[in-house]
């Protein structure tokens, strides 16, 4: 089998890291595959080097034609290649993507990886969206909520397919934990980093021995930072920026945290609970840290935008030691449940499903 993926960079992010992830599983199992990125060459995560990669981001032009330039280039491209398959991530992309695919063998399978109720904000998305998701063969969701925003048509040819658990997680930690809280997501408003910087401005008055790390880039880095310095914060939180170890990084934390507003599944929040880390998250739309917290025992769950419930939540896990080894113990069999090869194989299937095996390259 010969598939084509699709998606805006390699960078740091939830989506590319699965991206990442899946493809390195497929390859191994002999299918071969390329990769089309759209606005970024860079690339945050490992990839087998069987993997070719093809960047689009030199391609430029007059504002709304540099889109349509790509569109051209890819469609020239697939119809000289012999794939059986294209598989796209995010709105925008699997937008640009089913135009390119239109009218041609290949088949096609869009993934949503954000709360469809909120994700994209411009019309003209959420228009092309709304047109063009009917031509695809397929579609791959995160959370049953995710699916439930599309048609009836859509829902019953889709798939819900979480988010595989890096299979190179460290073995978790055993002994005293840092006095420290973290958390590891794109610096952007739907995450609501001020929601966890206010509720830890409440925490700190009653244990001062903490401090906070914040992991990501993102366009709100200005804003968060002049966030911190007005609660003068500075020495007690902290921006870390993008790491490449961060595994090694949170591991020994007390606790993570994901604040967000909306999401589709977290990586952070899944890869913090199997490595053993107390986690604590919003219970966002679009479901998916309901869908992996069982609140109370692997986790714990907290309103959207609720300051004061966050901070109870956290101070809870500080001080009931026991309730905090129990959750995090309970977290590491999402290890086994969502392994990587347990993804690989539903991934795996739904393709063979679309494809209707036989018109498929084996």
């Amino acid at each position: 089998m010969n598939l084509l993926f699709m998606i805006g960079s390699l960078g740091g992010g939830g989506a590319e890291r699965v991206v990442c992830t899946l493809v390195n599983g497929l390859v191994r199992k002999d299918i071969s595959i390329t990769i089309v990125t759209l606005v970024s060459s860079k690339t945050s995560y490992r990839l087998d080097k069987r993997i070719k990669h093809i960047s689009l981001s030199h391609v430029k032009s007059i504002k709304g034609l540099s889109t349509l330039k790509k569109v051209l280039l890819i469609r020239k491209h697939v119809k000289l290649s012999n794939y059986d398959m294209c598989i796209s991530f995010t709105t925008k992309v699997n937008t640009v993507a089913l135009l390119s695919i239109i009218g041609l063998k290949q088949k096609i399978i869009v993934s949503e990886r954000n709360d469809p109720y909120r994700d994209p904000v411009d019309k003209l998305s959420r228009l092309l969206r709304r047109i063009l998701y009917r031509f695809a063969d397929g579609y791959v969701f995160q959370t049953e909520d995710a699916r439930d925003y599309f048609s009836k048509k859509i829902q019953n040819k889709g798939q819900i397919i979480p988010n595989p658990v890096n299979e190179y997680l460290p073995p978790p930690y055993v002994g005293e934990r840092d006095k420290v809280i973290v958390t590891a997501l794109r610096l952007e408003a739907q995450k609501n980093i001020p929601l966890l910087i206010d509720s830890f401005k409440l925490l700190v008055k009653d244990h001062p021995e903490y401090t906070l790390e914040i992991y990501g880039e993102g366009s709100q880095e200005k804003v968060i930072k002049e966030y911190i310095k007005s609660y003068n914060l500075d020495n007690k939180v902290y921006l870390k920026g993008f790491s490449q170890e961060i595994y090694s990084d949170i591991l020994k934390a007390k606790m993570f945290v994901l604040p967000s507003d909306y999401e589709g599944m977290s990586n952070a929040m899944v890869e913090a609970i199997a490595l053993g880390v107390p986690t604590i998250s919003t219970d966002h739309p679009i479901g998916g840290a309901r869908m992996i917290i069982e609140d109370g025992k692997n986790g714990l769950l907290t309103k959207v935008k609720d300051v004061n419930m966050l901070y109870e939540k956290m101070k809870y896990l500080i001080e009931n030691e026991q309730i905090s080894e129990y959750i995090g113990k309970n977290g590491l069999r999402l290890r086994e449940e969502l392994s990587v090869e347990k993804i690989i194989d539903m991934w795996i299937k739904y393709i063979y499903e679309v494809c209707v095996n036989d018109d498929c390259n084996k």
